[in-house]
């Protein structure tokens, strides 16, 4: 299930629900892994089932290092601290 939620500045804002377990192989198929982010659904739910459903997704490794971590690094080095 997705919802465009808004379009600003040329970029889309989206966000997707997965419930099933090809969710992952289409997300990246469908957005490509430099687009996603991982999100735990945390605090109301255990982290480690959703990172488990990346870890084994059936993708590339550089795919998962994307959304576990390098994706969400390269907007973090864009922040500018005065």
């Amino acid at each position: 299930m997705t919802f465009q939620l808004a379009e600003l500045f040329g970029v889309k804002i989206v966000i997707v629900f997965s419930f099933k377990k090809s969710g992952k192989e289409y997300i990246v198929r469908e957005l490509c892994s430099k687009r996603v982010l991982y999100g735990s659904d945390a605090p109301m739910r255990d982290p480690f089932p959703q990172f488990g459903w990346v870890v084994y997704a059936d993708i590339s490794e550089a795919d998962k290092r994307n959304i576990l971590g390098k994706n969400m690094q390269g907007i973090l080095e864009q922040v500018k601290l005065y």
